[in-house]
C-alpha cells in the first residue's frame, strides 16, 4: 500500500504518525496531475485528491478500482 497527500511534509508526516499509518505516504502531490494520470478526481478548492484505490494483478495488471465520492473525514476514524 501507498498513499499521497498534497499535504507538505510535516503535515503529512503529523498524519502518518497521529494514525500510526505502517505504509508510504507521499506528500505535495500536485492533485490534478496524478488525477489525469490515473483517472481518479481532484478537487480544486479547498486542494485535495479523492481516494482512489487500485488491486493489482501480480504482473501489474489493474484487477479493479475505487473511487470515492468524497473526501474522507479522519477525525471520524479510530
Amino acid at each position: 500500500m501507498v498513499a499521497f497527500s498534497v499535504d507538505d511534509e510535516a503535515t503529512s508526516a503529523d498524519t502518518v504518525h497521529k494514525h500510526k499509518l505502517g505504509f508510504p505516504v507521499g506528500h505535495n502531490a500536485d492533485a490534478a496531475a496524478v488525477g489525469a494520470a490515473v483517472g481518479s478526481y481532484a478537487n480544486a478548492e479547498p486542494k485535495y485528491l479523492q481516494s482512489t484505490g487500485f488491486v493489482l494483478e501480480p504482473d501489474g495488471a489493474v484487477l479493479t478500482a475505487v473511487y470515492a465520492a468524497r473526501s474522507v473525514d479522519w477525525s471520524q476514524t479510530t
